[in-house]
């Protein structure tokens, strides 16, 4: 069996550190531009034992990389266990601790076994341990920024909706999970006449207190199709 830690200092409390890593869009901006990985399929959540089902690169060819979460602690850490995969075993614990008055303690907790014999597992031991510095280093220094922006932007901490278009391009599609991991409700404005009239309620998410609309549609000719309805005033 391998270990690999990663420990790192976040300016900002555990719990809202924690808060961050459950909310939506924290997955796309934890992945490595040089490593990237795609979710499949999402059943359950994080803390009722969900899985997620991620396709990843592994040299020429593509694999599934199928994880169950598990040992959820409310505020202090869960867990993720390989059910099938490139390793022989595969465990992955989130750890959040507080530090002082107004910073935590981020670690990243791994054991894993690969599936060769000794020589075999000795280079490739080498090369794992490489790769999940390298993303690791990536996920905590991405974790401390953009915690540190959505402290700096929204000082109130105020929930606000915003509405964004070209959400499918190369720039709204890296600009939503940013959003959406600092709290903030995004609404998509799309041009496609293939969406449904009818107006969509906000839908709760109850993971992490957020509301999630899925589009507004816009025609250029009469304007707004489906405006939500909202109570919040801030958007």
């Amino acid at each position: 069996m391998e270990h690999y830690v990663r420990r790192s200092i976040i300016n900002a409390p555990s719990k809202e550190v924690f808060l961050w890593h459950l909310r939506e869009g924290t997955f796309e901006r934890l992945n490595p531009p040089w490593q990237p990985f795609t979710i499949i399929e999402k059943k359950g959540r994080i803390e009722d034992g969900g899985l997620v089902t991620i396709n990843m690169k592994f040299g020429p060819s593509r694999i599934s990389w199928i994880l169950k979460h598990s040992d959820y602690v409310e505020g202090k850490q869960f867990r993720d266990v390989q059910i099938k995969g490139l390793f022989s075993s595969w465990s992955h614990i989130h750890i959040y601790e507080p530090f002082g008055n107004n910073s935590s303690f981020l670690e990243d907790r791994i054991n894993y076994d690969i599936p060769l014999r000794v020589i075999g597992k000795l280079v490739a031991r080498t090369l794992v341990e490489r790769r999940l510095a390298k993303i690791f280093d990536y996920r905590h220094r991405t974790s401390n920024q953009d915690i540190h922006d959505h402290r700096t932007m929204n000082k109130n901490n105020k929930q606000m909706n915003i509405l964004i278009c070209g959400s499918s391009g190369f720039i709204g599609s890296a600009v939503i999970p940013f959003l959406t991991t600092g709290g903030y409700n995004i609404i998509r404005l799309v041009r496609s006449s293939s969406l449904p009239a009818k107006r969509p309620s906000l839908e709760q998410n109850k993971q992490n207190s957020t509301k999630v609309i899925k589009f507004v549609k816009w025609d250029p000719v009469i304007g707004f199709v489906n405006l939500p309805l909202t109570d919040d005033s801030s958007t």
